[in-house]
C-alpha cells in the first residue's frame, strides 16, 4: 500500500509570501493545488501583484482566474485599492 504526498493547504497557503518572493509558487505546484492554497492565505496588494506577474509567463488568463477567484487581499487604503485593480 503507497501513499502519495499529502500538501497541507493551509500551511503552504500561511507560507506563502516565502513562494511568492522566490518565484517559484508556479513552478512547485499544480494548478488545482493553487487553486486551494489560495483560500488561506491574507495577501498584501504587492504580493498579490507579484503574483500577477509571475503567473504571466506560466499559466493563461483563464487559469490564473481559477487560481486567485478565491484570494484575500488586505485593503488598508485607496493606494492599496488602485494598485490591486490595476
Amino acid at each position: 500500500m503507497s501513499q502519495g504526498i499529502v500538501l497541507n493547504y493551509e500551511y503552504i497557503g500561511s507560507h506563502i509570501k516565502d513562494y511568492i518572493e522566490a518565484d517559484n509558487l508556479f513552478s512547485t505546484f499544480e494548478v488545482e493545488d493553487i487553486k486551494s492554497i489560495m483560500k488561506f492565505p491574507n495577501l498584501t496588494p504587492d504580493d498579490f501583484n507579484s503574483l500577477l506577474v509571475q503567473s504571466c509567463s506560466v499559466i493563461s488568463a483563464c487559469e490564473l482566474y481559477t487560481c486567485t477567484r478565491n484570494a484575500n487581499i488586505s485593503i488598508n487604503n485607496i493606494q492599496d485599492a488602485i494598485s490591486t485593480l490595476k
